[in-house]
């Protein structure tokens, strides 16, 4: 604890995962039940990056095959079909 004689432990600082500004750690936003941690100096940060996963998803979604898309019609390997 910080008394008199010690002065106060600065606080650590983290980038903004899209701005890349510092922000303290104690205040950066994070998504909850990311396979990894972002962390976002506000909410405008928090939904571009959340518009982006969005928009990112939906490009997958477009190429036949990928996880959770059928496949393009005809093409589904087997003789005949």
């Amino acid at each position: 604890m910080p008394g008199p004689d010690r002065p106060k432990m600065p606080e650590q600082q983290i980038a903004c995962s899209i701005c890349r500004k510092e922000i303290p750690l104690s205040s950066a936003l994070t998504p909850q039940g990311a396979e990894y941690i972002e962390y976002f100096c506000g909410i405008e940060c928090y939904e571009e990056f959340m518009a982006e996963q969005k928009a990112s998803e939906s490009n997958v979604s477009d190429i036949p095959g990928a996880p959770g898309v059928p496949s393009a019609p005809g093409k589904s390997g087997e003789p005949g079909k």
